[in-house]
Parts: C-alpha cells; structure tokens; sequence
C-alpha cells in the first residue's frame, strides 16, 4: 500500500485529507514505522530555548537572591522558566545592600504562536542580563558613637544617695 500526501498549492477536498489520514491509520505497525522514524528523530533532536538570567555588578562578588532565593555570588547565571518581574537582592561587605525588582521582558518570538517554532530551533538562548552598582556604606565614626553613648548615659542616670 503506497501513502501519498496531497501536496499543497492544489486544490484538494477535505475528503483526500481524510483518505490520506485513514491510509496511514489502516497500515500495518512494520510499515508504519519507516514513516515515523524520521518525524520521530527530528522531534527528539529539536532544541528548546534556553532562558537564563545573568546577574553582574560592581563590585564582583556580591551575593546575589533572585525572589529570596539565594543562587550566588556575582557574575552569576541561572536558568528560568516565566518571564515577568523578580525581586532582586544583593549583598556585600562594607556596601549598601540593594532591594530592587527586575523585569524579565520575552523577545517578541517568544509570543503565543511564534515561540512554537522557536521551540524547535536548537540551540536557542533567550538571555537576560542584569547589572547592578552598590553604594559604598558610609564608615561608622566610632568615636561620635561612643560619645552619644556617654551623652545618653549622663541624660539617664540617676543621682547615687
């Protein structure tokens, strides 16, 4: 039994799709199978899109949270799943730590309709990359601290009796 697909750009009823899809149904599993080995193949060799966020900052090495989940010191990358906002947090030593949201905007092939062929192709990337600058802290003045400390010691004490 030989299966031919009705080819495109002539005219064919609704009836040669449903006599192709019956031919198909209707053959054996031995010789069903050299048919499906190639879709088979090119659907488990298809690639998905790798999404990932890559985090840097100034200065490098800052411990990084994406919705308080600790996932490393900067640079930093991590893959994800949803695109939308994230909370971001960022910590190091003799810095200001930053609380702030990021956004991670879907490239427009990553749209209902185009992203399924942008699933197939291999090997592709959707990277969002964020960079931050901390704030140096301002250094504690020791010695205005200890005197405020005294101030406020003399302000409360009482007389001895």
């Amino acid at each position: 039994m030989s299966v031919a697909f009705p080819t495109f750009g002539e005219h064919h009823s609704t009836k040669d799709f449903l006599i192709f899809f019956a031919n198909i149904a209707a053959m054996p599993p031995r010789r069903l199978i050299p048919h499906a080995t190639p879709i088979l193949a090119a659907v488990l060799l298809l690639g998905c899109v790798e999404r990932t966020i890559t985090v840097t900052s100034d200065p490098p090495g800052s411990l990084v949270y994406l919705n308080d989940r600790e996932i490393g010191r900067t640079p930093v990358t991590v893959p994800f799943l949803f695109y939308g906002k994230y909370d971001v947090r960022l910590e190091h030593e003799d810095y200001k730590p930053l609380w702030t949201q990021k956004e991670a905007v879907a490239p427009w092939w990553e749209a209902p309709g185009p992203d399924l062929i942008a699933e197939m192709i291999p090997n592709a990337k959707a990277p969002q990359n964020w960079h931050f600058v901390l704030e140096i802290a301002p250094l504690s003045d020791d010695r205005a601290l200890i005197d405020r400390a005294m101030q406020l010691r003399a302000a409360t004490a009482q007389p001895n009796k």
